[in-house]
């Protein structure tokens, strides 16, 4: 997923990359690095029932934003980590 913004035709287009830690949004942001935008990532950790329960055993969200954090720093990219409440899961994602 790409969000794309320009103010003026002087200004660096601004682009932000959803990062999963998977190979395809790598590649994406990869390629995207070597154009002349100002460029960032965005991880989404989504809502997860064992969220609830305190405990992340067996879930693999931190494996996954380590890979997106090494592979910004590889680009030289801005990342953020979002979360998502609860009700977005609920109603849309899972």
């Amino acid at each position: 997923a790409l969000f794309h913004s320009q103010s003026n035709s002087h200004e660096l287009s601004t682009v932000v990359v959803a990062m999963s830690g998977g190979v395809d949004s790598s590649v994406v942001a990869g390629l995207l690095s070597r154009e002349d935008y100002d460029l960032s990532a965005v991880y989404m950790r989504n809502w997860d029932t064992r969220d609830e329960s305190g405990t992340d055993q067996g879930c693999e969200w931190k494996k996954d934003y380590a890979d997106v954090l090494r592979v910004c720093k590889m680009l030289d990219i801005p990342c953020k980590l979002v979360r998502s409440p609860p009700r977005l899961c609920l109603n849309g994602i899972e």
